[in-house]
């Protein structure tokens, strides 16, 4: 997650450019069921890593599943991921 919010960053940043955030996933991200995690866990990988090569699957963070799987405003994930409440007054 920090990876993608690095590079989500990065788009554009000298201003003489549009950058386009697009996010692509494997369907099964869509359908894996969500463990419920503390709020300090979800970048924890959603499956116990017990291979020297770990799956995709065994590698993806839950905070990366809650992501693919939202229904509301991807800002305002990000948002609440970073703890910043600057334009809502959360």
């Amino acid at each position: 997650m920090v990876e993608l919010i690095q590079r989500l960053g990065r788009a554009a940043r000298d201003g003489q450019f549009s950058g386009l955030f697009l996010l692509m996933y494997e369907g099964w991200a869509h359908d894996e069921k969500i463990p419920a995690v503390a709020v300090q866990d979800r970048e924890a990988p959603i499956r116990l890593i017990t291979k020297p090569k770990p799956s995709k699957q065994e590698r993806t963070s839950h905070a990366m599943l809650e992501l693919v799987q939202m229904k509301d405003c991807i800002r305002q994930f990000f948002a609440e991921y970073l703890n910043d409440d600057t334009l809502t007054g959360m």
